[in-house]
């Protein structure tokens, strides 16, 4: 039988690829202006408004040139945390199944459509729009548009670990986050192709066996959710970030964990935070 050794690798597998993530996926100039950009990003929302007040507060400094000169520049006002080595790792597995999905899109379109010449594939483009004065970006995981038809299908793609995949099959409209998100997206669509017929597909991919689980979602009442939260969004990012409290509605964080999670609760003052 094998025993264990005492001996160690020259390099652990685990040192390389934490610098494969720090060089190469995450580094400032890959990652960084898409992450900390101080806009209201699709994929928070229904976070907490304290939160969204931190991503996108803003203050103006003055910054000295090489010549002497003295220049205003808009910087953050709060900076998040860092990304730690095991998130940039669960975000690594959805990168991976993202890239996947989205070229089985291309394969299946030139191999098998008699009609591919009417269609148009978008993967990954960006999005933004303006609701109740807030600058919104996201970015479609895959639009597929039937000009002939006039139809198009909206895809979000989501990998879940087991625990939350297993909630998203009881109850697949329940995470109000992705609705959110999802109407976002919608409302740009619309504003593009009015009269045409849309389809919204919320997949689901389990990272514990790739079980995939697709839920058709009413647009309209995504549209709703979408218009309901910046609504009142809007009002909060009028305050101080003092008068926001995240532990009252509708301050409060959608989900009791979000705390925890947060890139700003080693600055908040949440008492739900119970780790940081």
């Amino acid at each position: 039988m094998a025993r264990i050794s005492s001996k160690k690798p020259l390099i652990g597998l685990d040192s390389v690829y934490k610098h494969y993530l720090d060089k190469v996926k995450y580094n400032p100039k890959e990652y960084d202006e898409k992450r900390d950009k101080p806009v209201h990003r699709a994929s928070m929302g229904g976070r907490c408004h304290k939160l969204q007040k931190y991503h996108t507060d803003t203050m103006e400094i003055d910054i000295k040139q090489e010549d002497g000169t003295i220049v205003k520049q808009t910087v953050r006002r709060f900076e998040p945390k860092p990304l730690d080595y095991n998130t940039k790792k669960i975000f690594r597995i959805g990168e991976l199944t993202h890239g996947e999905l989205q070229e089985a899109f291309k394969w299946l379109i030139d191999d098998a459509n008699a009609d591919k010449d009417y269609y148009e594939l978008r993967m990954e483009q960006k999005v933004t729009i303006v609701l109740f004065g807030l600058e919104i970006d996201g970015h479609y995981d895959a639009v597929l548009i039937n000009h002939k038809t006039k139809t198009i299908t909206v895809y979000d793609i989501k990998t879940m670990n087991p625990r939350a995949f297993s909630f998203f099959k009881k109850a697949p409209t329940s995470k109000l986050g992705y609705n959110i998100q999802l109407g976002s997206y919608v409302i740009d669509i619309k504003r593009e192709f009015p009269d045409y017929d849309i389809t919204v597909v919320l997949s689901a991919v389990s990272k514990d066996n790739s079980e995939i689980l697709e839920v058709c979602l009413d647009e309209d009442s995504l549209i709703e959710d979408a218009n309901n939260y910046y609504k009142m969004l809007a009002t909060s990012m009028k305050m101080d970030i003092n008068q926001i409290i995240p532990v009252q509605h509708p301050f409060s964080p959608m989900e009791n964990w979000e705390c925890n999670y947060c890139n700003y609760n080693h600055i908040c003052t949440s008492p739900k935070i119970t780790m940081k």
